[in-house]
């Protein structure tokens, strides 16, 4: 694998992702984690010889890595939108450094509660349902695929559950996904094949210089393709319907096993269409 020099820079953002300062700093190491079963997909830790201000950590964050071009420019690349976590100081040979550590704009549906209960009726979009969670953040920076899935019963969450759960409980339940990208846009949409999973950047420091080694994992431990839809009455009866195709084995998502009330459906017919 050829090393490639690279550079880093680090933009301060307001609670609207507007740029309010940038920094390029001396990096002793770091690293950019993408995990695609995580809520937080992207996380970051990186050290620093010279600490941020201290007001950086009330602000968002979005890095970067560049590349010196052939006519001696560099050219940066976004790694993602962050919110900061603690740092920590630690004493090396002639000095200090400072770790940071952050999670991606995912954490703030974490952090966030549906004050009121909150129903989502059958028939609702996939896009429908992201739009009015992401509105309650307020999050304006979207991209939202009209993914071609809608709820095939009525979903009520109680008062008090956070809106990463309602959100994730909804869109996972289909072959569809949701997070933040690099440039800290709300994604939805439809599960990418295996092939496209994110890729992990790594740096590491070799005779003062900073290096990136791309490599790309693939886990599907977390995985299956293959939904279960059970419903009836105690009068008709417990009807079954397993659904998988050889289409979606390259499918790395999400597949669930949907459980519905007695009387979510009243044939087989019915459970048949909410496996599909």
């Amino acid at each position: 694998m050829t090393a490639i020099s690279v550079y880093f820079k680090i933009e301060k953002l307001d609670s609207n992702d507007n740029v309010i300062a940038e920094l390029t700093p001396k990096l002793v190491d770091g690293e950019v984690k993408v995990t695609y079963s995580d809520i937080n997909r992207r996380t970051c830790n990186f050290s620093l010889l010279e600490a941020l201000p201290s007001d950086w950590m009330s602000a968002r964050w979005k890095l970067y890595y560049g590349t010196m071009l052939s006519t001696g420019l560099i050219q940066y690349q976004p790694l993602g939108v962050f919110i900061p976590l603690n740092p920590e100081e630690q004493e090396v040979d002639g000095g200090y450094i400072t770790k940071y550590q952050g999670v991606d704009k995912a954490q703030i549906l974490s952090d966030a509660y549906n004050s009121i209960p909150t129903t989502f009726l059958a028939g609702t979009s996939l896009k429908e349902v992201a739009t009015t969670i992401f509105g309650l953040i307020p999050e304006t920076k979207l991209n939202l695929e009209d993914v071609p899935y809608v709820l095939a019963t009525d979903f009520t969450f109680d008062e008090g559950i956070t809106l990463e759960h309602i959100l994730s409980t909804l869109v996972r339940s289909f072959p569809a996904d949701w997070y933040y990208d690099v440039n800290g846009y709300a994604v939805l949409e439809s599960l990418p094949i295996a092939e496209s999973r994110p890729v992990k950047y790594t740096f590491e420091e070799n005779d003062d210089s900073i290096f990136i080694n791309s490599t790309k994992s693939v886990n599907t431990s977390k995985y299956w393709n293959r939904v279960i839809v059970i419903g009836g009455t105690t009068s008709t009866g417990i009807f079954r319907q397993d659904y998988h195709s050889d289409e979606q084995y390259a499918i790395a998502g999400r597949w669930i096993t949907k459980n519905f009330k007695e009387d979510a459906a009243t044939s087989q017919a019915q459970v048949n269409d909410l496996a599909t």
